[in-house]
């Protein structure tokens, strides 16, 4: 039952908050949660291996520049929800994962897994 309600309210912040947000999987619309046979389902745009996989995978031919941008794509994923006042508490590589497609999308970086999600309410301060 926990991993239900979980993946509920994983459902919930991808509907209600990050619909559309650049470097975050896309929801094949409104049938993308839902149970059958008494297993609930989340169906999300086809993504290909996490950071962590690709690391392993090709440690000695990544180039830095590669990383570089790796890490300013990370970092702009983290900006993109602290604008929606969430924060990611669960940041490691098995949570960010490199686009499914070839070309292009083969090296975007797309966050993953948001059931460690916290609302937060800023300050305001600078």
């Amino acid at each position: 039952k926990k991993n239900a309600d979980t993946l509920y309210m994983e459902q919930l912040v991808y509907k209600n908050y990050l619909m559309g947000v650049a470097r975050i999987p896309a929801l094949p619309g409104l049938l993308a949660y839902g149970e059958d046979q008494g297993l609930r389902f989340l169906v999300m745009q086809r993504l290909g291996r996490t950071l962590i996989e690709d690391f392993e995978a090709n440690a000695k031919r990544c180039p830095p520049a590669t990383l570089a941008a790796y890490g300013v794509q990370m970092l702009s994923s983290l900006q993109s929800l602290h604008e929606r006042q969430l924060l990611f508490v669960d940041v490691k590589p098995e949570n960010f994962m490199l686009g499914g497609g070839g070309g292009q999308d083969g090296r975007t970086i797309y966050m993953m897994y948001f059931v460690l999600v916290e609302k937060f309410v800023g300050t305001g301060g600078g």
